[in-house]
């Protein structure tokens, strides 16, 4: 099997809380790649989850399948996980420069699935990017339309929020946090503290 070249950074986040501006801020680094938000661990992870996806296959018929196949797995589904980790390694190989020792995936939906991913990453880097709610809520509005209909925005403010908030404090001794408020006053700063966590 050959050598791994390339370790995962994720950044999670609620939309609008800054996650564009970090990834290019790290993706100028040589040593980091990265692309566009690619939502690909959204469709892998979600089959573990009895509710939540909407297909015309029968999403409960997925999970219950699956739920059987992973009980025969020697592992269950940590083996499920694993190969999620095999595979997108593989891709994030294919799509990085030749230099790049980090690929730094970024999709803010990724806040509903976090758990899963520092479970199927366990030698990546995560980054916990936080910022004011009620900034968030005013960029929504002001970037997507429409006046104070936070509910449209529920699965990210409230599901995606509380999938953060337990996820970290669940996982923090691995996972790094910043905050955007203090990101985009003393950047230098902030990020040399990001490279330090990363070595």
């Amino acid at each position: 099997m050959k050598e791994r070249r390339i370790k995962p950074i994720f950044i999670f986040s609620l939309p609008r809380s800054g996650s564009t501006l970090l990834q290019r801020m790290l993706a100028v680094h040589d040593k980091i790649d990265s692309v566009t938000e690619p939502w690909v661990l959204l469709p892998l992870i979600y089959p573990l989850r009895e509710y939540g996806v909407c297909a015309e296959y029968s999403h409960i018929s997925v999970y219950t399948a699956l739920q059987d196949f992973c009980s025969e797995l020697p592992n269950g589904e940590s083996d499920y996980l694993t190969a999620i980790n095999h595979a997108m390694i593989e891709l994030y190989e294919k799509i990085a420069s030749p230099n790049a020792v980090f690929f730094l995936d970024k999709t803010p939906r990724y806040a509903l699935i976090c758990a899963e991913i520092i479970r199927a990453f366990p030698d990546a880097k995560f980054l916990f990017l936080w910022r004011n709610p009620l900034s968030i809520i005013a960029s929504m509005i002001e970037t997507w339309g429409g006046s104070w209909n936070i509910y449209r925005y529920k699965v990210d403010l409230f599901d995606g929020l509380l999938n953060m908030l337990t996820t970290y404090e669940k996982n923090k001794e691995q996972c790094f946090v910043v905050r955007y408020e203090q990101l985009t006053s003393n950047p230098l700063q902030e990020v040399s503290y990001i490279f330090n966590y990363l070595k």
